[in-house]
């Protein structure tokens, strides 16, 4: 998985400064745990709108362990809101809709690699059609 989207609307009168945080607490207290690092703006009394929180550790802070760790041991996902980076965030009366979560994938190494040698099959063929007998 890439990255998580979703449709989203702030009900509430005071912006929305969004993150996501993994979590992997495996039946006790979290060894690891990582959050987006920039925050995505939900506007107060702002229509739907749909948000996209990139998973590539580029793009995320590790608040305990590693973003390895999370990435690889999530089982808890949770949207907060913060301008900072830390988790909890501060303290903020909201309502909050979300609505068409997805989980949207990164094509795997040999998933390109089969994909490119396709390209390459299908254009030799196209070559060999066009050449002169």
């Amino acid at each position: 998985v890439g990255a998580v989207a979703m449709w989203v609307k702030n009900f509430g009168t005071s912006d929305l400064l969004l993150r996501l945080l993994l979590e992997d607490p495996a039946g006790g207290p979290p060894t690891n745990f990582a959050f987006s690092s920039d925050p995505i703006v939900v506007a107060a009394g702002g229509g739907w709108q749909r948000v996209r929180f990139s998973l590539d550790p580029a793009d995320l802070t590790a608040g305990i362990g590693s973003v390895e760790g999370a990435l690889t041991g999530a089982t808890v996902l949770r949207l907060f809101h913060g301008s900072a980076d830390s988790f909890p965030g501060e303290p903020l009366a909201a309502q909050l809709g979300v609505d068409d979560i997805t989980a949207l994938g990164v094509p795997e190494p040999s998933a390109w690699a089969l994909m490119i040698a396709g390209f390459g099959l299908a254009g030799a063929a196209l070559r060999r059609r066009r050449l002169p007998a």
